[in-house]
Parts: structure tokens; sequence; C-alpha cells
């Protein structure tokens, strides 16, 4: 079974405002040379957007518009010295749908983020985020809820790097725990879809060596660890959804020009299941990305990846998707840009007969104040 989905999006107007406010305090004593250690930096904005979206539910028939105005404010709170940075925030996204109030939706990000070089040839990174975010309608899962499901999403993360002359090399990890909300849905005997089999934690744990033999140009390769935990050992369909996996891959990355810099790398993912019935996920990994910049304020961005991602169908693991994408950015004048992008994913189910392509436009333009 395939399914074709078009969905096209324009962002009528944006209007958005920055601003940075340095915070130092007065000192009593003699001056000292250069800024106060840690000195508070604080950036507060505030975006407006007006969308209209020509495919809300992302059907192929029977097609729903609606216009739906975005309300984003901002607040990042930046601690910094020569060899350490600390970052405090949070970002909010309101959205009101014109016509079709049950999709209102409060998304938000509360995180904390920071930086230390030991030295010029070691840094170290780490941070967390608190998410609740909505699942977009052209999710697979869950599409006769009466609203978008909402889920909570928390965050870790830690990385190092370390540079020897002409190598460099990287390892980190990533911690994430997904929670899911029960949704109304009158479609479904007892009126409500039960997302508590959806909680779960992704571990992942990744190594990458890098060799730059000149300026211009940079040899690596990278492997990384996938481990998917679910709190239900199994879900309301009867299926085991725990997996464990890896990836591996070689790529090249190189500054072509001035204006253009491109990446390409290729491997192999695979992906074991605890259920029997479910077939272990081996498949082709590739990707990659370019930017160009033919003349000033005006870049062109293309990238491909994959991942394997995880759904609630019965007899289905997961999907594997391949996601294209093409962008134009264009600034009309120093306070406004111009964007125009499409989108396709094809979404390759495992173990059922179905196979998901959808294409999404989009036109933008926003105002600075």
């Amino acid at each position: 079974m395939q399914l074709i989905v078009t969905r096209s999006s324009v962002q009528l107007f944006a209007a958005g405002l920055m601003m940075t406010i340095p915070l130092q305090c007065a000192a009593a004593a003699e001056p000292t040379k250069g800024p106060e250690p840690f000195a508070p930096k604080v950036t507060v904005g505030l975006i407006e957007t007006i969308k209209y979206i020509d495919n809300l539910f992302a059907t192929r028939v029977a097609k729903t518009s609606d216009g739906v105005a975005v309300t984003s404010p901002s607040l990042n709170i930046a601690l910094e010295n020569e060899s350490t940075t600390l970052n405090l925030g949070g970002v909010a996204e309101f959205g009101n749908h014109f016509s079709n109030t049950s999709e209102d939706y409060i998304d938000y990000r509360v995180y904390a983020t920071g930086r230390h070089r030991f030295n010029p040839n070691v840094l170290a990174t780490a941070g967390a985020s608190y998410e609740r975010q909505h699942e977009d309608r052209s999710s697979p899962d869950d599409v006769l809820g009466a609203e978008p499901t909402v889920f909570h999403v928390a965050r870790a993360f830690s990385a190092a790097s370390f540079q020897f002359g002409q190598m460099n090399v990287r390892v980190g990890g990533t911690f994430d725990h997904f929670d899911f909300d029960d949704v109304a849905a009158p479609g479904v005997i007892g009126g409500v879809i039960n997302n508590d089999d959806r909680d779960r934690y992704v571990v992942k744990a990744g190594a990458r060596v890098g060799y730059k033999p000149n300026a211009t140009s940079e040899y690596f390769v990278e492997a990384s660890s996938d481990t998917r935990r679910y709190q239900s050992r199994v879900d309301d369909a009867g299926f085991m959804r725990d997996s464990g996996g890896a990836r591996v891959a070689v790529g090249v990355r190189r500054t072509l020009s001035n204006t253009l810099t491109a990446e390409l790398y290729g491997g192999w993912l695979y992906q074991s299941y605890d259920d029997a019935r479910f077939r272990a996920v081996s498949a082709p990994d590739f990707g990659g990305n370019l930017r160009w910049t033919p003349t000033p304020g005006f870049s062109i961005l293309a990238n491909v990846e994959r991942s394997l991602e995880e759904t609630t169908l019965a007899g289905a693991s997961g999907y594997l998707q391949t996601r294209s994408s093409l962008s134009l950015q264009k600034w009309i004048r120093p306070d406004i840009r111009f964007s125009a992008g499409f989108t396709y994913s094809n979404n390759d189910f495992q173990g059922i007969e179905r196979k998901d392509h959808v294409n999404e436009f989009s036109f933008d333009v926003r105002k600075y104040l």
C-alpha cells in the first residue's frame, strides 16, 4: 500500500523582535581590566507569525485548510568568560487556528547548556532540556485523535572533542525520555487512545574520528549505538518494541570555494527487536548536505538524511524514513527575509506492506523589527 500526501504552507507574515541586554555589576574598588568574569547577557525575543496551511490533516482527499496565528516568546541568559559558556533559557510557541480550534497547541522548551575549553585542543559540552510538544498531523500514529497528541521529552547530552594535529576525535552520548499523553478519540472503542504504551527512553552513544589533510577537506569515520526501551514491556497490540542497534559510516566534508561547502557520508544501519515477529532492520545509511551562497544575502541549502522511526501500527516495527529537502533564503533588505522550501519524505514501514510519500512546500516572508 502506498500513500501520497501533498501538504503546503505559506507563512504570510512574521515579525520578530530580539533585544540583547548586557548586565554588568559596578565595582566599588578600582576598575579591573577587561570584562567581569561570567557577566550575564540577557537576550529576549518575540516572534509573531501568520500561517496558511492548505492540507492541515495531511490527507489525500477531503483536504482541510486553515490559518494559524503563532506567538513565540524566548529568553536566554548567557554567562561566559574566556574558557566557559553557560546558557539558561526557554522558548514557547502558542498556536491558535482560525477555524479548527481543537488543533490549537502550546509547546515550550526550557534548557541549560554549557561548554568548557580546557585547552586549545580539548573542548567539553553538556546540557539538559525539558519539552512539551505536539505530534504533527502528518504523523501516521494516532490519526483518529480529536486533537493533536501531546508528549513530553526530557533530554540530556554530553560530548567532548580532542584535537591531535590533523586528527580530531569526538565522543558523546544522549538520553531522551518520551512521555505521551492519552488523547480523546470518539471514533475508537472507549473514546480514548491510550498512549502509555508509547512511553520510552532512547540512549545513544557514538564517536567520530576525522582527518584534515588541509584547510578545505576533512575525511571522517563515525559509529554509534542506539538503545530503545519502552516502559510497557508489551504494547496495546501485543508487540514488544524494545530494540537495540548501531550505525557506521564514512564520509567527507569539503569547502569547495568561498561560497560552497558540502558533506557526504555513507554506511550501514542495523536494529534488532525483542519481539521475534519483527525482523531486524538492516539497510544502507546515507546522507549529506550542501550550502551554496552564490551572491551575498542569497543562500541555497540541500539536505538528505535517513532515520529509523518508531510507530504504533500493528505488525510494523517502525519505518525507515528517507528525508530530502531543498530551501532558498534571500535577504531582500537587512530587515526582510524571504524563504521557500520543498521537503520529500519516503516512509518505508518495516514488517507491513505500506509506504508513505509526503511532499511539503513552504513559503516564508519574515520582517524583523
